[in-house]
């Protein structure tokens, strides 16, 4: 059992105590009965609906035979007793549930002769209350009726003896009583009657066991109260009142055998007045700083776009680009370097053939091509030297013309 009730959402772990009496054949058929006990862990944030609590007394009065609803108790880890808020039980003996059933039922009655007066009177020109009287109390009856008895069978019996009476035993003189002076002699031939009636009745009747339902309303006290000021003529004629005092009794089931009560008065009905509200600061007011909320974070949030992640963007993407063209002009700058070297190499050799002395031209990063080189790359050259050097542009260009 104690594993069924922990699949319910709001139990984390539950114990059964069972207490049932040992069976007996000397023990009498209304000794004790069987009792339970449960105590559930319920979740922090979650708690047990009446109904649930229900579910889990009818669960456990299920599976102990003879084990009654009203005989389980419910705790949970708190010590709070569960069970009593169920709407199993008997309710003559929860003080809880009669104050709850009590309130319902005069809250519906108000209700019921609200609805009747608010498109006469209006909602604020009356008030209505109304106080019950219930019998809580439980009463079980038995009745027995047993109707005039019926005759089934009746027998009669007659019997005449008109014999001679017998004395003693015939021949035996000493069984003769004697006879005495003065008493009469019984007659030889006296006549005996002897009458016997037997009757057999029958009787019918009827058993019945009456349960009276509990929560039996005995009587009401009903309160109505209505506006002076509602009325054109600032007063209420006994007619009108009578009126509005016929609309409710109909509304409620008014009942005069059970003893209710109603009493209908008129009085002016007082005005609240309604305080004058204090100035507001602006920074207090609401419907200003609630806009101006917005307005705030919509500006720091594009300022926030603007110096941050806008210039983020730009770098990151700048950077890209700029590895991408130092790749580039690597690629380049090793093509071109490979030329030079190879120019300088041969310029070298044909200034040695020409017996022109190289150590007092100045050694540039710059190394020459070829003169068989394309002339773009002769240009380009001749661009780096002449920053460098100028008069080395002539030396050179007079190189290649002797050439």
């Amino acid at each position: 059992m104690a594993r069924s009730i922990t699949t319910m959402s709001a139990v984390s772990l539950a114990r059964v105590h069972l207490a049932i009496p040992k069976e007996s054949l000397f023990m009498r058929e209304d000794g004790e009965q069987p009792r339970a006990s449960v105590i559930v862990h319920i979740i922090n944030g979650m708690d047990l609906k009446p109904t649930q609590v229900e579910s889990v007394i009818n669960l456990v009065s299920g599976a102990v035979i003879g084990l009654k609803s009203e005989h389980v108790r419910v705790v949970d880890q708190h010590g709070r007793l569960l069970s009593n808020d169920a709407t199993v039980g008997d309710i003559t003996v929860t003080t809880g549930k009669q104050s709850d059933y009590k309130r319902n039922l005069e809250r519906t009655l108000v209700a019921q002769a609200t609805d009747m007066l608010t498109p006469i009177l209006g909602a604020s020109n009356f008030r209505v209350q109304i106080a019950s009287d219930i019998d809580f109390s439980r009463i079980e009856e038995t009745e027995e009726n047993l109707c005039r008895p019926v005759v089934r069978k009746e027998t009669l019996l007659n019997d005449v003896n008109e014999s001679s009476m017998a004395l003693g035993i015939p021949g035996a003189l000493s069984n003769t009583p004697p006879v005495t002076d003065g008493e009469p002699q019984p007659e030889p031939n006296a006549k005996v009657n002897r009458s016997e009636t037997s009757r057999d009745y029958a009787v019918s009747g009827k058993v019945r066991h009456i349960q009276h339902q509990q929560g039996v309303l005995q009587n009401l006290s009903v309160s109505i109260v209505v506006n002076d000021l509602a009325n054109a003529n600032q007063t209420w004629t006994p007619q009108e009142l009578t009126n509005v005092e016929n609309v409710v009794r109909s509304a409620i089931g008014f009942s005069e055998t059970r003893g209710d009560t109603i009493h209908i008065t008129h009085f002016p009905f007082v005005v609240a007045s309604i305080p004058d509200q204090a100035p507001v600061a602006w920074f207090e007011n609401t419907n200003i700083m609630q806009p101006l909320k917005y307005l705030l974070g919509v500006m720091l949030s594009g300022l926030m776009i603007m110096v941050v992640l806008r210039p983020l963007a730009q770098y990151l993407t700048k950077s890209a680009e700029q590895e991408e063209q130092e790749a580039e002009s690597m690629e380049y700058d090793d093509v071109i370097t490979k030329e030079e070297r190879a120019a300088e190499a041969a310029l070298q050799s044909k200034l040695e053939s020409l017996g022109i002395d190289a150590t007092g031209i100045k050694a540039l990063d710059d190394n020459l091509p070829s003169a068989d080189s394309p002339l773009e790359v002769q240009i380009k050259h001749l661009k780096l030297i002449a920053k460098e050097d100028p008069n080395r542009v002539a030396e050179i260009l007079r190189t290649w013309i002797q050439a």
